[in-house]
């Protein structure tokens, strides 16, 4: 096959794959939670739970179809916020806010990140860990995205996984994880107390979220 033949069949290929993928954006299938986040856990282990309320203006950029916003606190006074934003069907313009983006535009500045395998039961899962600044404050933050009972640390695998489920069966469905505290010790023993955390939430994670396989 000529190179100019080759060049050309690719280009219609890509384009073939474009407009599917657009058309099936355009119309995704809705795939609501199993429960509302309204029933979620007040107490995880030692760590009890405030509500946190989020602005009009940050509900509207978010986009999300559900979210859960609170701080858990132990009685020796260490504290952990919880982010969930979820999306039934994810659109151009209603897509999942990556924190690589959310953290600069607020101010916070990631000085580290790496992607780590955290045991939950009889799996592990790949996340990512993150430290960010903002001034003399430190914070640690753990975040992913679930699809289903997919966890995915990578924003590019997460879009592709997105395509994919997409033209598979017309779902784009999801929701970013966000787990984070303030560095007031060693980072490692702040890691330590989250991941201790993140191990007795994981399991409610998956009963709010859907199961259906994908």
């Amino acid at each position: 096959m000529k190179k100019s033949n080759l060049y050309f069949s690719v280009i219609f290929i890509l384009l073939i794959g474009v407009f599917f993928y657009s058309r099936s954006l355009s119309h995704p299938i809705p795939v609501p939670l199993v429960r509302n986040f309204s029933t979620f856990p007040d107490r995880i282990g030692k760590w009890q739970s405030e509500e946190i309320p989020l602005k009009p203006a940050v509900l509207k950029k978010l986009g999300a179809d559900a979210i859960l916003n609170r701080a858990y606190h132990t009685l020796d006074g260490q504290t952990i916020w919880l982010y969930i934003g979820y999306y039934r069907t994810q659109q151009n313009g209603t897509q999942i806010h990556s924190p690589l983006h959310c953290y600069p535009g607020s101010g916070w500045t990631p000085v580290r990140r790496e992607v780590v395998a955290v045991p939950v039961g009889d799996r592990k899962i790949h996340i990512n860990r993150m430290i960010i600044e903002n001034g003399t404050d430190k914070r640690l933050v753990a975040y992913w995205y679930q699809a289903d009972n997919r966890v995915i640390a990578n924003e590019y695998l997460q879009r592709f996984d997105l395509i994919r489920r997409a033209l598979q069966n017309n779902r784009t469905n999801g929701a970013l994880v966000r787990i984070s505290m303030p560095i007031e010790k060693r980072p490692e023993q702040q890691w330590r107390t989250l991941q201790n955390f993140l191990l007795k939430f994981y399991p409610y994670l998956l009963e709010w979220s859907t199961k259906t396989s994908s």
